[in-house]
């Protein structure tokens, strides 16, 4: 094992710092290195992302501006499942039905114990003070607040069988708002109900033509929701105007196979459908900005679109004002090891390697200089609420640095990580014994 270990760090000390992704994987055993990777959403609530989730687990960005490799491992091996961060830094995510929590940036994650054993948590929200975690088990299904501290608090549950109770619910989705908590579901009966410590008050569902599958909650204002009314036919923009008993549902835009959002930025509420960012104006929603864009995010004044292999920032108001380019905030091509971003011990550092070995090497981030920004221009300045700069969001080479500001050139391996892969390599190998 150890000279098959040692025979690879030599393949890859020797392999020049030029030489491409695919060239090292392919001498890795990885027969296509071409990246299947996706940037999935903005985990953090800060103005600047420094917590993206991505298709093979969160990454974080450091102080010098590198983005390190979360390890999903450490939180049940679930590399795409939600994550949310709460107004403290914790991290709350859900992966292989169970619920974890770290306090030092994913250093590290506890699991939060469900109540019972058979309850298992299939969907985690933002709420307001807490991560919103949906759980069932054979009978039940209920919201659970995963609170900083790591407290589990039940807000709302429900059977899941009408012939036990005609009010039955199973939530798609759950948000939180000023009068309580918001939940919605498809199923055994669709309706939406909003928690009070009072009680509960029944909103309806909205009327979509067919039987619903699902309704998921998505944005909270303070004049009512919007959710996601799934159907056979595809899914289309549900509105509901009003928290009492006299809220209103209305279907909006088209019926389309995928959508992302909706998000409120600059007074606008902005929706991608089928990869096209729509704008809404008096219900009526147009295309803004063409593209395959696979979700979308915002605070304040700036909105961030995921593109696949990058997410980027732009001004809202750029965006309203048809402007076709954002400023890249993050891309693969910055991602490394990065074994250097947590305290772990031995067996942790070796786990972790494997992870990177494994999702690395499949993806050709192995044996190459990560970027020091997204492309050839700095990345985004926030002041203020919102991107710094007149021009922000309308640059197509990420702000006009290009060459000579620092991030045309590679940033160069993490002296860490060659010892790092060696780490995950003679894991690997243990374990293939």
């Amino acid at each position: 094992m150890v000279r098959f270990a040692l025979s690879l760090l030599l393949v890859i000390a020797v392999v020049p710092r030029t030489a491409g992704a695919h060239d090292l994987a392919a001498t890795l055993g990885v027969v296509d290195a071409t990246p299947s990777v996706a940037v999935c959403d903005v985990a953090s609530n800060d103005l600047a992302p420094r917590v993206i989730r991505t298709s093979i687990g969160p990454v974080y960005q450091l102080d010098d501006g590198g983005w390190g490799f979360g390890c999903p491992a450490l939180h049940g091996d679930g590399a795409t499942g939600p994550v949310v961060q709460l107004d403290d830094g914790t991290l709350v995510s859900v992966s292989n039905s169970r619920v974890w929590r770290s306090t030092n940036d994913g250093c590290a994650w506890d699991e939060v114990a469900l109540p019972g054993d058979r309850w298992f948590a299939y969907d985690l929200v933002a709420g307001e003070g807490a991560a919103l975690v949906l759980a069932r088990d054979t009978s039940e299904a209920g919201v659970f607040a995963v609170t900083a501290t790591g407290g589990l608090d039940p807000r709302f549950t429900s059977v899941r069988d009408v012939e036990a109770d005609p009010a039955a619910l199973t939530p798609d989705g759950a948000a939180s708002t000023a009068s309580g908590l918001l939940v919605a579901g498809a199923r055994p009966v669709a309706d939406t109900r909003l928690i009070t410590d009072a009680g509960a008050i029944s909103l309806g569902a909205p009327d979509a033509g067919s039987e619903l599958q699902r309704l998921s909650l998505r944005e909270v204002d303070a004049a009512g929701a919007w959710a996601i009314a799934t159907t056979d036919a595809g899914r289309q923009l549900a509105r509901l105007d009003g928290f009492d008993a006299g809220g209103v549902w209305s279907l909006e835009g088209p019926v389309v196979r995928s959508v992302h959002g909706p998000v409120s930025a600059g007074g606008v509420t902005w929706a991608v459908l089928d990869g096209v960012v729509h704008r809404r104006d008096a219900g009526t929603w147009s295309p803004a900005l063409d593209g395959d864009f696979t979700c979308i995010a915002a605070r304040d004044d700036v909105v961030w679109l995921c593109d696949l292999y990058q997410l980027l920032a732009l001004r809202a108001d750029a965006l309203d004002a048809g402007d076709d380019a954002g400023i890249p905030v993050f891309s693969f091509a910055q991602l490394d090891a990065r074994p250097d971003r947590c305290p772990w011990d031995e067996d942790t550092t070796a786990q972790c390697a494997n992870e990177w070995v494994h999702y690395g090497a499949e993806n050709g981030f192995v044996g190459r200089d990560p970027a020091v920004c997204p492309d050839g221009g700095p990345p985004p300045a926030y002041v203020d609420g919102g991107l710094d700069g007149a021009d922000a969001g309308t640059s197509g080479d990420g702000g006009g640095g290009g060459s000579g500001s620092g991030c045309a050139a590679a940033r160069g391996a993490s002296p860490f990580a060659a010892w790092f892969v060696l780490a995950g390599l003679a894991l690997f190998a243990r374990r293939r014994r």
